[in-house]
């Protein structure tokens, strides 16, 4: 019994990985079960066995991605709570820009929600609410901060989306990246470079506009 259990587990963990490759490659509407079954050395069947079909197995492999990610990159960067804000901001700008660079199973990751970005699937509309509406949350908390109580939802908003976007801009494929920077590989150090650049420059944007807020200038 344990090793038909142990066998099991096996199986719906080759199931995953082989989701993550075949749907980063593919998209969703491409990727077909039976190419998924196949590259995990499994049967026809498997999907609907341990998942109940390729929707629900679409959702468990982006909940994988989801938590290797965070276990890898944490959004905090391990910092406490009570950290100044402008390290928690490079922490969140190093996690985000970590999760593409990294060329193994997160950037699969990466992939994928490129894909999702360019063709978005209803299927991935409520596992998107569950697994990063709690990362946008805190994310837009941290940027109130910077802001201040004067800046309008608007702004806090803007910012954040401005903040995602230098982050998403550099998370290119690896020929991307040459194009873009002349190397399709960054060092830990060139990386972290990369994300004091981005938090540096987010925080001269982020002053201009909590100086505007508080002053009245700019109430939209």
């Amino acid at each position: 019994m344990r090793t038909s259990r142990r066998d099991g587990m096996e199986t719906r963990q080759r199931l995953l990985e082989a989701g993550c490759r075949v749907f980063a490659e593919k998209g969703y509407q491409d990727a077909n079960v039976a190419d998924i079954c196949r590259r995990a050395g499994a049967n026809v069947a498997a999907v609907n066995y341990h998942f109940g079909g390729k929707d629900a197995l679409y959702g468990e492999v982006w909940r994988h991605i989801f938590d290797t990610f965070m276990q890898a990159y944490p959004v905090d960067g391990g910092l406490p709570a009570d950290s100044p804000a402008e390290n928690r901001l490079y922490a969140l700008v190093l996690a985000l820009l970590h999760r593409p660079f990294d060329d193994g199973r997160l950037g699969e990751g990466f992939q994928l929600a490129v894909r999702e970005m360019v063709s978005p699937t209803d299927v991935f509309a409520g596992t998107y609410r569950e697994l990063v509406t709690p990362v946008r949350t805190r994310t837009h908390a941290l940027i109130r901060e910077l802001l201040g109580p004067a800046a309008t939802g608007q702004q806090v908003l803007y910012c954040e989306i401005s903040l995602i976007n230098q982050c998403l801009s550099a998370n290119f494929s690896r020929g991307r990246r040459k194009l873009l920077f002349g190397r399709e590989r960054f060092s830990r150090a060139q990386l972290e470079g990369l994300a004091r650049h981005i938090t540096d420059f987010s925080l001269g944007g982020i002053a201009a506009i909590r100086a505007l807020a508080e002053s009245g200038q700019c109430g939209s």
